[in-house]
């Protein structure tokens, strides 16, 4: 029961951080979402090692030039952001973009890029694949969380 109540409680406050942090205005993000797509072009069997030496990445278009601005965290970039999602893909032919795309560990990746994948083939606009790759992170560590409490609270007798 206790592993129930957690992962509702986690849940909730992982879907309230997820739009009230604007795509790309979380630390780091950008760079994770680079290494997301070099793990989706493995997946996809899509080479992108002549990018490995320049710390780049085969990216769509779109989303190069959404992840290349800076991005500051106030109320008017939030509602710029969550109006995006709806957006519609502009172009989605892939370039070289990116930078300090973190090469190795890409099995950390794989949830996240899923979601993007997803997003990929529906040709989702920029924001929407993210968020979808987000939401596939976070569900897949949901799941995690829940039969791990699971485990421990059968141990437990709790």
């Amino acid at each position: 029961m206790i592993d129930i109540a957690v992962t509702m409680i986690v849940s909730c406050f992982g879907l309230v951080y997820m739009f009230a942090m604007p795509v790309s205005v979380a630390p780091d993000e950008i760079v994770h979402a680079f290494a997301t797509y070099h793990t989706l072009n493995i997946m996809m069997r899509i080479d992108d090692s002549a990018c490995k030496e320049a710390g780049h990445v085969l990216i769509r278009t779109d989303d190069a030039q959404y992840n290349m601005q800076a991005l500051q965290y106030t109320d008017e970039q939030v509602i710029s952001v969550l109006s995006q999602l709806t957006n519609p893909l502009q172009d989605e032919t892939l370039i070289q973009a990116g930078w300090g795309v973190m090469y190795g560990n890409e099995y950390l990746f794989v949830p996240c890029a899923v979601g993007v994948n997803v997003g990929r083939l529906l040709h989702l606009g920029t924001v929407a694949t993210f968020m979808l790759g987000r939401i596939f992170n976070f569900g897949f560590y949901l799941i995690l969380l829940f039969f791990s409490l699971s485990n421990v609270c059968t141990l437990c007798d709790l």
